[in-house]
């Protein structure tokens, strides 16, 4: 995941990391598709594993956990499951 987001745009991952800052500043529960609702698809690559990628450095930073599994919103994804994610109480 380290090669899919050292592939994207400055911007977007700017962007998505701001994104990711709020949602876990909120408290409230997100998915990969609440983000990605917000900032669409990772330039240049269009790879999903950018945004895992992100997430994922997140949860083993211990901001996040995950706290359900829910139907993906994407309409690429064909009702694929995604994680649902919480900030981690502190």
């Amino acid at each position: 995941m380290t090669a899919a987001l050292e592939a994207v745009q400055p911007v977007w991952r700017y962007e998505a990391e701001a994104v990711l800052d709020a949602l876990v500043s909120s408290g409230i529960e997100f998915t990969a598709d609440d983000i990605r609702d917000v900032v669409g698809a990772p330039f240049a690559t269009g790879s999903a594993a950018a945004l895992g990628g992100l997430i994922n450095g997140r949860f083993r930073r211990g901001e996040i956990e995950p706290v359900r599994f829910a139907i993906s919103r994407q309409r690429q994804r064909h009702q694929g499951v995604v994680r649902v994610w919480q900030a981690v109480a502190r």
